[in-house]
């Protein structure tokens, strides 16, 4: 959809004037988009190009833009002020297979349910590993369901401590979902902001590509987590998610990269270790300390539907993911202001 400058101009006045009706400020818009204030203060005049930022501030005051005779103020949908945030969520994405995406993420969950702390894990991969590492039935028709009806989310337990919105093949039908949608790339970011309140931490798990999916995870996330193969040519695999990562912050600035986490690393490889070392050397990247190892424990784990930490507590693998998990929780503390603590 283009919208010219008178255009622009007549939904700009319609915007502010529903702002006004529900006693919303540029601080509330702002914190409900996740964009900043400055950019909310160029939408409400009009001098913003994008027209999907429009859309998007006409769906959080509940404004049909499409709609001529829904520009009467009495009809517009009254919206109460954002409530406040408390989960951190974090979205663990990379375009390249097998580089532990899914076993970092459960891993990580784990530990810090078994820390106290309330954790979901969100499956938006059409092949739902991280729903089969914890031993649940595979299926995103909860998701999409929800997507689709801004109905509550179907959320299953698990022996673990960790709850889980399950993925599955249904969700290859997500991308055209979300293409179709009014504001594509925020339809995860709505859905899940129910459950804030209900969680310390939420985990998104993508799919191992960079599209549309992967994009609404990070919009959806507070930080992004990405866990990177100390293989050859690793930085350049990582230079177009880094890319897609910063366009996106442009319109979403919440967003934070939190870390790159070296995976699958066997210090016996040289090219492993001088990988490892090339990434840390990238500042922007902000390389974890430590690192995740080949190890046959975590592939076993994976197979037995266990975390490490109930697989074999006292390996390797179970000592790694604790101290990440350490790492990763005091730079939300210094990023964010406040690690999150155990209920």
């Amino acid at each position: 959809m283009f919208f010219d400058d008178t255009r622009r101009a007549e939904i700009a006045a319609r915007l502010k004037a529903a702002a006004a009706e529900q006693n919303l400020k540029q601080t509330d818009l702002a914190s409900e988009m996740g964009l900043t204030q400055g950019t909310v203060s160029k939408i409400l005049r009009g001098s913003v190009k994008k027209a999907r930022l429009y859309q998007d501030m006409a769906s959080v005051l509940g404004i049909d833009l499409d709609d001529e005779e829904g520009s009467e103020l009495g009809e517009v949908t009254q919206l109460s002020v954002p409530a406040s945030r408390d989960a951190t969520v974090m979205a663990i994405t990379i375009e390249k297979g097998g580089s532990g995406k899914t076993t970092t993420c459960v891993n990580l969950a784990a530990v810090w349910a078994s820390q106290g702390m309330r954790v979901l894990i969100v499956d938006l991969d059409p092949q739902g590993h991280s729903t089969l590492y914890l031993d649940q039935p595979k299926s995103g028709a909860g998701l999409i369901e929800s997507l689709k009806t801004r109905s509550e989310l179907s959320i299953l337990t698990t022996p673990f401590g960790v709850d889980i919105v399950p993925g599955g093949p249904q969700l290859d039908e997500l991308g055209v979902l979300l293409a179709n949608a009014r504001n594509p790339i925020t339809c995860l970011r709505k859905v899940i902001k129910p459950l804030r309140s209900s969680y310390d931490i939420i985990l998104i798990d993508t799919a191992p590509a960079m599209d549309l999916r992967s994009a609404n995870a990070m919009v959806a996330a507070d930080f992004v987590i990405i866990p990177a193969q100390a293989e050859e040519g690793a930085l350049d695999g990582l230079a177009g998610l880094y890319s897609a990562l910063e366009e996106l912050r442009e319109d979403y600035p919440h967003i934070q990269l939190l870390a790159t986490i070296p995976t699958l690393v066997d210090k016996r490889c040289r090219t492993h270790v001088r990988n490892m070392n090339e990434l840390k050397r990238h500042a922007h990247l902000r390389t974890t300390e430590h690192h995740i190892p080949r190890l046959i424990e975590l592939a076993d784990s994976f197979a037995e539907h266990e975390p490490i930490i109930h697989f074999k507590d006292s390996g390797r693998g179970a000592r790694q993911y604790r101290l990440v998990a350490r790492e990763l929780l005091e730079r939300v503390g210094q990023l964010a202001g406040a690690v999150p603590q155990a209920s």
